[in-house]
């Protein structure tokens, strides 16, 4: 059975851990700045943003509000599996379509209108990444469902300093390229939600 109310922290402490998770964000969001447009260059720095940015917004935009609604819905009644497994599922819908829609946009070559001058692998990369970041940020905002604010955003903040050694390590032996800055990513994301997912177990949710 899930943790009972009486068991999960107080308003305040979760508060607290966010406004810690915040601060170090924003620390990390500074140092990462500070080298990556110096490592990849204006040209492949501007890629990234653009390409990351485009993806999110599609994947914002197949949503469709509907993780508003999946959260307060959750936040009723956070011990019905039955949403949970159907919310997964139209997760999973929304990454399909999304993936086909960026295959048949290369196949007809209408990618070279949507993303000008983009590589075609740096566009499969960019699309990855928004998926990760989608299923992360879910994961995340379940653990505020849940009551398990604290221990997500430990994780986040470990996971936002591995990011932070990584890039720096690469950026120190002139290996930091556009290539290495999206599996970075990957890594970290994924390190991320499996985390989420093991704090979810450990606390009895997901023993389905």
């Amino acid at each position: 059975m899930p943790v009972s109310a009486h068991s999960t922290p107080s308003l305040k402490r979760r508060y607290a851990a966010k406004l810690v998770a915040n601060g170090a964000s924003l620390l990390v969001s500074f140092l990462t700045q500070a080298i990556i447009p110096r490592a990849l260059g204006p040209k492949a720095y501007g890629d990234f943003q653009f390409l990351t940015s485009f993806f999110t917004q599609m994947a914002s935009f197949l949503d469709m509000g509907t993780s508003s609604c999946f959260f307060t819905k959750l936040s009723q009644r956070p011990q019905e599996t039955g949403m949970i497994k159907f919310y997964i599922i139209f997760l999973m819908a929304i990454s399909l379509l999304l993936v086909i829609l960026t295959v048949l946009a290369h196949l007809t070559g209408l990618h070279v209108w949507a993303l000008p001058d983009q590589e075609v692998t740096y566009i499969y990369m960019a699309l990855v990444f928004s998926l990760l970041a989608l299923l992360t940020n879910i994961l995340a905002q379940m653990g505020d469902v849940f009551g398990l604010t604290i221990s997500v955003e430990k994780v986040r903040i470990a996971q936002r300093v591995i990011f932070l050694s990584a890039i720096g390590g690469l950026f120190a032996f002139g290996l930091l390229r556009l290539h290495e800055l999206f599996l970075t990513n990957y890594i970290v994301q994924v390190l991320l939600g499996t985390a989420c997912i093991l704090i979810f177990l450990r606390a009895g949710y997901f023993s389905l």
